[in-house]
């Protein structure tokens, strides 16, 4: 979100952006230093550290996971340079509180690095490929079976 500039205001004169204090008003910072469970000066926004595992970091992916798109202008043939998606989630009951819908950009053309959710929950992920203006003609849903 930072890489787009989102909530990177600095609302009442902070010091920290506005995505800053969010992560930190919902507990989402890396938590090392005491007291715990309460933000600290210099303890990082955004990260899921704590006392006991203080590098923790996002998880990697899975090498080789990924959605290759191969998309063409269907009027002129000519290919085209996909690197925003939409990935729209949708749970079965009784998880319905866990849909989510987010557009991002990927950082490999026609490459989206993808993990499907945990195997416990039904879900299914409709993907959809952006370039300017234009949206897949047809989107990819996957679902847990499929992944």
């Amino acid at each position: 979100m930072k890489i787009h500039h989102i909530a990177s205001d600095h609302s009442r004169a902070r010091e920290l952006d506005d995505l800053d204090k969010l992560f930190i008003s919902h507990g989402c910072f890396a938590d090392v230093q005491l007291p715990y469970r309460a933000y600290t000066d210099g303890e990082e926004p955004g990260r899921a550290a704590d006392a006991a595992r203080p590098e923790r970091r996002s998880y990697p992916g899975i090498p080789g996971s990924v959605v290759a798109v191969d998309a063409v202008d269907a009027d002129t043939g000519l290919r085209l340079d996909v690197q925003t998606f939409t990935l729209d989630g949708r749970s079965a009951p009784p998880f319905e509180h866990c849909n989510y819908s987010v557009t991002g950009g990927a950082a490999t053309s026609g490459s989206l690095p993808y993990i499907g959710p945990d195997p416990q929950y039904e879900m299914e992920t409709i993907i959809k490929a952006w370039f300017a203006g234009f949206v897949s003609s047809e989107a990819l849903t996957v679902t847990n079976d499929f992944y």
